[in-house]
């Protein structure tokens, strides 16, 4: 077994449904009887089941040819989308599939990104007995493997990724060389946090520090969405990052971060300027000016200031005698 997934509200309905596939080249689905688990073929014949996801009636799954999408509801395959005509071995770099919500999914492969819409079939359309129609909105592609993909909140429309950098620029092809120095294992870069907007511009990235990275492929990563209180409408929550030796939480990052960083990195006039603004605005609450404005000062002693001047924040910085 390679993938499985469970039904919606899985905890609380009755048929305790679960899809599930592999090796085999079969994806199938188990149902809840009085009898016990009745099994149902969704598909089989076109080589290993990667991946899988289920979101509503909607089932999606990845193998060697492409992805394809089944409604639980009308018991039919209603799409299915290629995979890229130069990917790698889909064994070596396997598909990613993460909703966005209720009718959009996302696909990351290799190095390309596909959205994808699944919308009701129009009744004019004659008496096609399939009920969906499933539309390919964006396609992107990127200077890295995807390891893994979910949602981000901010921007709207944004994703956010794992980034996998194959060593020493290795190109796909040379995956499958008949030549043993090519074969042989090269140590791998640090994977990549990467913020991508909608139009497929890299906005941010933070470089993972992971125990025995070197050591792992870009299977070995897994990326997924964490929220609280199960408010996954509001994309508000953390995200979570596995290797085989680390679990890492990933959270957005606030104007108190913004405001740590710029004190971490000494930039104290821009931090002060923003914890003025802030605490104006009354965002945010909490933060120390006068601490802040009193490492200001002893950094400018130690870099040989004989005056210390900063009129424009007030009595919230004391003033301390220079050497």
């Amino acid at each position: 077994m390679r993938a499985i997934a469970l039904e919606p509200s899985f905890s609380k309905r009755s048929t305790r449904s679960f899809v599930c596939g592999g090796m085999a080249g079969k994806l199938v689905l188990y149902e809840k009887s009085w009898l016990g688990h009745k099994e149902t073929l969704v598909h089989s014949g076109e080589g290993p089941v990667w991946r899988t996801t289920w979101r509503g009636a909607l089932i999606a799954w990845a193998n060697d040819i492409g992805v394809k999408i089944y409604d639980t509801g009308s018991k039919t395959r209603v799409g299915y989308i290629d995979r890229p005509a130069d990917a790698p071995r889909a064994d070596l770099f396997r598909c990613t599939l993460q909703w966005r919500d209720d009718t959009t999914l996302m696909i990351a492969w290799a190095d390309y990104i596909k959205l994808v819409r699944i919308r009701p079939r129009p009744h004019a359309v004659g008496a096609a007995s399939i009920p969906f129609v499933v539309e390919v909105l964006a396609v992107f592609q990127v200077d890295c493997i995807l390891a893994g993909i979910v949602p981000h909140a901010s921007p709207p429309g944004s994703f956010l990724v794992v980034a996998y950098i194959a060593p020493d620029n290795l190109m796909f092809a040379e995956e499958t060389s008949a030549d043993r120095a090519e074969q042989r294992r090269k140590a791998a870069h640090r994977p990549e946090l990467r913020i991508i907007s909608r139009a497929g511009e890299e906005l941010s990235s933070d470089v993972l520090n992971l125990t025995g990275y070197e050591m792992f492929g870009c299977n070995d990563y897994t990326l997924q969405p964490a929220f609280i209180g199960g408010a996954e409408a509001s994309l508000e929550g953390f995200y979570v990052v596995c290797s085989p030796r680390d679990i890492i939480i990933v959270k957005p990052r606030d104007a108190t971060d913004h405001v740590q960083w710029l004190v971490e990195r000494k930039k104290y006039d821009e931090a002060l300027t923003e914890i003025t603004r802030l605490q104006k605005a009354g965002v945010v609450r909490g933060l120390d000016a006068g601490a802040v404005g009193r490492r200001y000062i002893r950094h400018l002693v130690d870099e040989g200031a004989r005056f210390v001047i900063l009129p424009r924040f007030g009595p919230t910085v004391d003033v301390l005698p220079c050497r």
